[in-house]
């Protein structure tokens, strides 16, 4: 966990500021990582990760489209579910 949290982190949210999940895990656990870039985007990871010596939290799966290598997270995470939202309609139909 300390090597986890020594680095400099990419933040990934739409958000402009404010705690991500991982953040809100880490401070049940009573610490906090040190996040030096917030990108509004999971695209801009790739080039800000592989040209620096910045971190990124990611989904594994993600990890591995953008090509970056990974380690399994030194403490727990909770399990993602993602929904589609928009307008709905019966001109909108889910696919």
């Amino acid at each position: 966990m300390d090597s986890y949290l020594a680095l400099q982190h990419v933040h990934v949210s739409s958000r402009r500021q404010g705690p991500g999940h991982v953040d809100l895990q880490l401070e049940q656990l009573g610490v906090q990582r040190q996040i030096s870039v917030r990108a509004r985007h999971h695209l801009l990871v790739q080039p800000l990760v592989s040209q620096s010596d910045l971190a990124a939290t990611l989904p594994q799966r993600l990890a591995l489209q953008l090509g970056l290598p990974f380690l399994p997270l030194p403490f727990a995470s909770p399990v993602l579910t993602f929904t589609c939202i928009g307008r709905s309609g019966p001109h909108r139909t889910p696919r």
